[in-house]
């Protein structure tokens, strides 16, 4: 067998089925001899895609010729041309004197016999040199399928370096859970066909979702996607095909069944590279640790990597001590003097992020000010000292809604007049949403990222990435956001906050772009991930701004969850709000909105009509607040429609109005 090299044919991506159909039968019936190859995952549909076509080519007067390529049949010499020879040659003594009768049937010029063979790759070999034949010697055409970058036989993969094979990419046809029920036999024999290496990163990858590239050895990755289980994402990373297929493999290969020296055991075999098992290994910690809330297993599993010899102490000793100091979290309330003091203090901070990801306000107002005890007894050598429970007691206080105490706690967090990079990030996320002039949210932003080391449980830096994002989308700035989420991705996998400023930022992209329902759905993902985990609060600010985006029904099933689950915050007002926005009730709409802006979580209105305001963007919305449509405007100024929709957005934001009625009213002479 012979790899299937790259430049050895032309890719080529068709818009939908019924074009790609149409230009394959043109293909097939133009006299070109050559292979048409449709190459795609698990789930892209070949199969059904060749049936399709064989019917089209009969309906046109072809006959097809189905060579059988089976497993089971790879040994059997003419093992796949075993039925169509059946059928040219019944009566023939053997497949030699078969295969003579099939040559003179294809030598006329004029001959209309086209092969159709799904699976090339399983062909025997000689069946293999008797399809090379007929399409290099006897002119004929043939349409093919097989799994991306799947090895074809030696005679096919001379074809493909003479230029005779084109190839054609597929993409996914089949919904995630018709792919669970339809191929999930078919991705079992896959998985268990696979060397152990490749076994053990498909597991991986199934639990964790999407992984960089580089978490694994290119040859590791070929197999996989030779044996159409993962897909090369364009921004570096290799995931599934689609989550059907990841929950079949979670469901018979789940990596959270493993012991922890069985998962050490799993790491050490995905590469013989030291830096490719450490990235690998600090992921799956993190699953445990955090995703899982079983840091336990995740500190014993890191135990038992370090310990195996490979010198892998410095790139896991951070995140070790890290699962070690998160055990006890659940357990802190009920153990409130453990003997060791710094081990208490460490507990007290996982309590109050616990809290603040919870939006469990009162809770998490005792935690802070038990640790801020707990600091003054350790003293100086206290990690961290007070600075996560001044920012959880700041974090909290605004998921309240108590925005006038705000300024208070953001004036005693100053050292020598600067913020720490912690506090900066704090800050920043809530003036997101409270300020008209995200300018300074922007600096501020940048500032801590720029500061700020990466943490493996705080996650500290990858938010106000995220931040900063959001708010270089809100300014206008695409490439800018676009660039920063871009650092984000690489800097580490998002967690729950992480996930949700992510996704805020690239919802204002699609706005931008005129996607409205596109950002619809990408809040919604990352609120249904947020739902998973319980992170509440942060999810309800997610969705005020789904709500300002015009997405209030993609927030709505979350804001009643939340709503209960966490009646101290803002989430019962973020649910009134989007209920409200949703009844089209002006009068209860704007009681919403007022309340939820007085909370802190929507900009004061403007005072100024031109205040901040761009030339272009005053003269749009002042003629939408006069009542001009947003299509009559587009039609005067010689813009696009949605190009002035971009526009009066922006001057929304700036001017904090949600409305064409509240414009209006801005506006309005004084």
């Amino acid at each position: 067998m012979t790899a299937l090299l790259a430049g050895a044919v032309s890719a080529t991506h068709y818009p939908d089925e019924s074009t790609l159909r149409e230009q394959l039968v043109s293909a097939l019936t133009n006299r070109r001899a050559r292979i048409q190859l449709l190459t795609g995952p698990l789930g892209c549909a070949s199969s059904a895609l060749l049936a399709s076509v064989a019917t089209a080519l009969r309906e046109k007067g072809y006959r097809v010729l189905p060579v059988a390529a089976v497993v089971g049949l790879e040994q059997l010499p003419y093992g796949a041309l075993g039925p169509s020879l059946a059928a040219i040659a019944p009566d023939a003594p053997g497949p030699e004197q078969a295969l003579h009768r099939l040559y003179a049937q294809a030598a006329p010029a004029r001959s209309r016999i086209v092969l159709v063979i799904d699976n090339i790759p399983l062909l025997d070999r000689a069946s293999a040199g008797v399809v090379a034949q007929l399409v290099r010697i006897y002119g004929l055409t043939a349409i093919a399928a097989a799994h991306t970058r799947r090895s074809l036989p030696d005679a096919l993969a001379d074809l493909a370096a003479e230029g005779l094979v084109d190839e054609i990419q597929l993409g996914l046809t089949v919904s995630d859970d018709d792919f669970e029920e339809r191929l999930a036999p078919t991705v079992v024999r896959a998985v268990e066909s696979l060397t152990p290496p490749c076994r053990t990163f498909i597991q991986i990858l199934a639990t964790l979702g999407p992984l960089p590239l580089e978490c694994t050895t290119t040859a590791i990755i070929d197999q996989l996607e030779d044996a159409g289980l993962v897909v090369r994402s364009r921004d570096g990373t290799v995931r599934l095909p689609h989550e059907g297929a990841a929950r079949v493999v979670r469901k018979h290969f789940a990596i959270r069944e493993h012991s922890p020296e069985d998962l050490a055991e799993l790491v050490r075999d995905i590469s013989p590279s030291p830096t490719v098992r450490a990235q690998t290994a600090q992921l799956v910690g993190y699953y445990y640790a955090v995703e899982l809330r079983r840091p336990d297993i995740a500190a014993q599993f890191g135990e038992h990597v370090t310990a195996g010899g490979d010198h892998l102490e410095h790139a896991l000793g951070e995140p070790l001590e890290t699962w070690r100091s998160m055990i006890g979290v659940l357990a802190a309330e009920s153990a409130p003097h453990p003997p060791d003091p710094i081990q208490a203090v460490i507990r007290g901070h996982q309590r109050v992020v616990v809290s603040m990801m919870r939006a469990e306000i009162a809770n998490g107002l005792n935690a802070v000010e038990e640790t801020r005890r707990l600091v003054e007894v350790v003293g100086p050598t206290a990690p961290s000292g007070t600075v996560i429970p001044d920012v959880g007691e700041y974090v909290l206080t605004a998921l309240a809604g108590r925005a006038s105490e705000l300024a208070g706690l953001e004036s005693a967090a100053r050292v020598d007049g600067r913020l720490p990079p912690l506090w900066e990030t704090a800050i920043a996320y809530f003036r997101l949403r409270s300020s008209s002039d995200l300018s300074d949210t922007r600096i501020l932003a940048r500032s801590a990222f720029t500061r700020l080391e990466w943490h493996e449980f705080f996650g500290s830096r990858a938010i106000a990435a995220g931040i900063w994002a959001t708010a270089a989308a809100r300014l206008g700035l695409p490439r800018e956001a676009r660039h920063v989420l871009g650092q984000l991705n690489r800097e580490t996998r998002p967690w729950s906050l992480v996930e949700l400023q992510a996704a805020e930022a690239e919802a204002w992209l699609l706005i931008a772009d005129g996607d409205p329902v596109r950002a619809g759905e990408v809040l919604k993902a990352a609120l249904d991930r947020a739902a998973d985990t319980g992170c509440w609060g942060f999810g309800t600010v997610a969705a005020t701004t789904g709500i300002q985006l015009g997405c209030a029904s993609s927030t709505l099933n979350f804001l009643r969850t939340a709503a209960t689950e966490s009646p101290e915050s803002i989430a019962p007002l973020a649910l009134e709000f989007a209920t409200a926005t949703l009844s089209r009730d002006e009068n209860s709409r704007v009681t919403a909105e007022t309340r939820l802006r007085e909370a802190g979580f929507l900009p004061a209105a403007a005072t100024h009509a031109s205040g901040g305001l761009s030339p272009r963007e005053y003269e749009i919305a002042s003629a939408a607040a006069s009542g001009e449509t947003s299509r009559s405007i587009a039609e005067r100024l010689g813009l696009s429609h949605r190009t002035v929709e971009t526009h009066l957005q922006n001057a929304y934001r700036k001017l904090g109005v949600t409305s064409r009625r509240q414009l209006a009213e801005v506006f309005e002479p004084r």
